[in-house]
């Protein structure tokens, strides 16, 4: 598969993985030294997320529906999908989206969420990321309601941050992780 919402599905199921994990995508560093109490609060992950500006929360599985009709951002449909399917579980109406940051996660806690909801695997089983995937934020979802873990809500870069700041970081930042060529542009 290319469908990198379906292989976080599964990460889980890596031989030899402990119960604990973190998981970050390949385009978040890690740039100083970080504890155990970083991602962990007795014994729970610490669920990070980012609350929508533009919708704030689900309404009803009404307006869920009609997010996801007028929605023409694939990605976004996949948080709407983990939104939905958590209100309709729980009847919570908050509509996050995950921080871009490195997560935690107990691969108890996803085994549960993947049984919480089987259709995981018929709505994520498409080769490429497709409008009917969910998001790997209802597996956060589930561990903060389901298990209580401490939701820890992210802000979202300034635009000033994103337009100019990181243009300022090291070269060095750059070294080691790129080609010569990406390095030299």
């Amino acid at each position: 598969t290319f469908n990198s919402v379906m292989i976080e599905m599964y990460l889980h199921k890596i031989p030899d993985l402990s119960e604990k994990y973190i998981y970050l995508n390949d385009d978040v560093f890690i740039n100083k030294p970080l504890l155990p109490s970083d991602f962990f609060v007795n014994e729970k992950p610490i669920v990070r997320l980012i609350k929508d500006t533009k919708y704030s929360e689900i309404e009803s599985e009404q307006h869920a529906e009609e997010l996801l009709y007028s929605c023409k951002d694939l990605w976004f449909k996949t948080i709407i999908r983990a939104s939905l399917l958590a209100y309709r579980k729980y009847g919570r109406k908050e509509l996050y989206r995950p921080a871009h940051v490195a997560d935690a996660y107990t691969k108890t806690m996803v085994d549960k969420a993947i049984s919480l909801f089987p259709e995981l695997l018929s709505l994520n089983s498409t080769p490429f990321r497709s409008e009917t995937n969910v998001q790997r934020l209802l597996l956060s979802l589930v561990m903060a309601y389901e298990y209580d873990c401490p939701i820890l809500l992210q802000r979202e870069p300034g635009i000033l941050y994103k337009l100019l700041l990181w243009r300022f970081q090291s070269l060095e930042w750059y070294s080691r992780t790129e080609s010569m060529r990406t390095f030299k542009r």
